[in-house]
């Protein structure tokens, strides 16, 4: 998938439909490039990855505002965060390489 493509399927996901919060959606791929990578032990974002970031960059997307928090409660209202959603974090589980 190229970065146009990516940032047409975040924008999708978000429901996002003009161009300007570009630049934010770019950094939110851009930083879930960064953990799949740091989580994958590779160099770069594999394309059997691709969905993963884009789902990633969602979540990370979704929490502007709460960064740093891993729950909030207000009244009634109780949140929880997860840094990374467990299946997402298994699908990249599974591209793991290890370094010797």
């Amino acid at each position: 998938m190229t970065q146009e493509e990516m940032q047409g399927a975040l924008k999708l996901r978000l429901g996002v439909q003009d161009g300007a919060q570009d630049a934010l959606i770019a950094a939110y791929l851009s930083d879930a490039g960064a953990q799949i990578i740091a989580l994958s032990g590779r160099e770069k974002v594999i394309a059997e990855l691709e969905n993963a970031q884009v789902r990633l960059a969602a979540v990370l997307y979704a929490k502007r505002g709460a960064e740093g928090e891993t729950q909030r409660q207000e009244g009634d209202v109780s949140r929880t965060f997860e840094n990374i959603p467990d299946d997402i974090r298994a699908e990249i589980g599974a591209y793991r390489v290890c370094h010797t």
